[in-house]
């Protein structure tokens, strides 16, 4: 019922993409390297108390070469991060999930800007399912963030299911969104990738769902 996963992936790339502008002849090349690493180990993967853990590095160079000195970029990015999950089953109607989650991402660009530029997040999380009938089931979650750059945030969400019959069920939910720009959100300075702009801020709001599921038959679900 354990298991220990590793992957790793590397990824070497070169193009160019020439074209003309004005009359005057241009050459766009790129070089991207990334590698990519983790591990997770996973326990309990049949039983209702399953969980895991897993830690992860990702790493990326890439340069952009052109005549056009707007053009010109080289720059790595670099995250490592790590997060664990647990999966409580108290009874037949009661089940909780909680987690952590933590990374830390790096980036360089040395024809942007001097230095290096990085964020990091923190966060946990809680989420309780309860049976409180034979055809309705409530669940509720609350997470927490805690950024470097954008301070600390609570995200809390609701559900709502009903249980029509065996082939139908409807529900209602609501929940908070707190989504942080990322480095490249924020520092990307290319023209080919899109350019970032550091005064960005976070998404919030909220979203409501209301949504229904029925089998019509044997090879129809609406």
């Amino acid at each position: 019922d354990d298991r220990l996963t590793f992957s790793f992936e590397h990824i070497d790339a070169e193009g160019g993409s020439p074209y003309g502008l004005w009359g005057m002849n241009y050459t766009n090349k790129f070089e991207r390297l990334s590698n990519n690493v983790s591990m997770r180990y996973d326990w309990n993967e049949t039983a209702e108390n399953k969980g895991y853990v897993q830690v992860y590095k990702n790493y990326q160079h890439a340069r952009f070469l052109s005549n056009d000195p707007s053009f010109l970029a080289d720059f790595t990015d670099e995250t490592v991060g790590f997060d664990a999950q647990q999966n409580i089953k108290f009874d037949d109607k009661n089940e909780l999930t909680t987690g952590i989650e933590y990374y830390k991402t790096s980036v360089e660009n040395e024809f942007a800007y001097k230095g290096e530029k990085s964020i990091n997040n923190k966060a946990v999380f809680a989420e309780h399912r309860w049976k409180f009938d034979d055809s309705w089931q409530l669940n509720t979650g609350l997470r927490y963030d805690k950024h470097n750059m954008y301070g600390s945030e609570f995200t809390p969400k609701i559900a709502l299911n009903k249980k029509v019959d065996d082939n139908s069920n409807v529900y209602l939910s609501w929940g908070k969104v707190f989504n942080a720009p990322t480095v490249d959100d924020l520092y990307n300075n290319n023209p080919d990738m899109g350019m970032g702009n550091p005064n960005l801020k976070p998404e919030k709001g909220d979203v409501w769902t209301l949504g229904g599921n029925t089998k019509l038959g044997d090879n129809t679900n609406l």
